[in-house]
């Protein structure tokens, strides 16, 4: 493939890749699905393309190999353009970020938690909007008194539905902040040198433990932001 070029050019390009010294000479069919997810992108990257444009680049992929295209992608030295809903792919592996909205497409200065909660925002004026207009509709006229013991059965009723919600939204806070604290951890393990020259179970054991952690914090960030839709509803 560069028979022109050095051994040690080759194998410090490979190491960018996280593929160690003792791995370079290993035969690809027993490699495993996240090894030869970042082979293939290690061989389109020696070709020194310009751009990458990927659309939905981890779907249908297992969290291994999700999680060994993200580090392959970041060390990567071009530019990529990525379509993709995996937030931890596009936290890792992007520097820009650009909104789609209103058949627009713009720069976006926000990160991922400011979109969600545009989002979430956008959600709670249409929501507001609604319960504006059916505040309008004609209301039966009422005695101050029956007004507000009506008032106090809506705000009982109100309370009983907002408090298994605003539960499960604590619960889901809370298991997020103990997956980040995890998941900075071992984020600092990858991040050695070292770490891919260990044994190769224990690597395989902690990428596929991060990737877990980005799998269930991506569902609880959605049900998070569910739950947050369906708390401001109820009113």
């Amino acid at each position: 493939m560069a028979p022109d070029t050095r051994e040690q050019e080759l194998r410090d390009f490979l190491g960018k890749f996280r593929f160690s010294e003792d791995q370079v000479n290993e035969l690809v069919e027993p490699m495993s699905g996240g090894e030869k997810a970042r082979l293939a992108l290690a061989l389109i990257a020696w070709e020194k393309p310009n751009l990458l444009v990927l659309d939905e680049p981890t779907n249908h992929l297992d969290m291994e190999i999700r999680e060994a295209l993200t580090i392959a992608l970041s060390t990567f030295g071009g530019s990529v353009l990525i379509v993709s809903h995996d937030r931890h792919l596009l936290r890792a592996a992007t520097e820009t970020l650009w909104l789609v909205r209103g058949g627009h497409v713009s720069a976006y200065d926000g990160d991922l938690d400011d979109y969600a909660e545009l989002v979430l925002s956008d959600r709670r004026d249409r929501a507001a909007a609604q319960k504006e207009e059916n505040r309008s509709a004609a209301a039966p006229v009422v005695t101050q008194k029956e007004a507000r013991r009506e008032a106090a059965k809506e705000r009982a009723r109100i309370a009983s539905l907002r408090k298994p919600v605003q539960k499960k939204i604590d619960a889901a806070e809370k298991r997020m902040a103990e997956i980040d604290a995890r998941a900075a951890e071992l984020d600092a393990q990858i991040a050695d040198p070292a770490f891919y020259s260990g044994e190769k179970s224990q690597v395989e054991e902690t990428l596929k433990e991060r990737s877990a952690l980005t799998e269930e914090k991506e569902t609880l960030e959605a049900e998070w932001l569910e739950l947050s839709e369906e708390l401001e509803s109820i009113a």
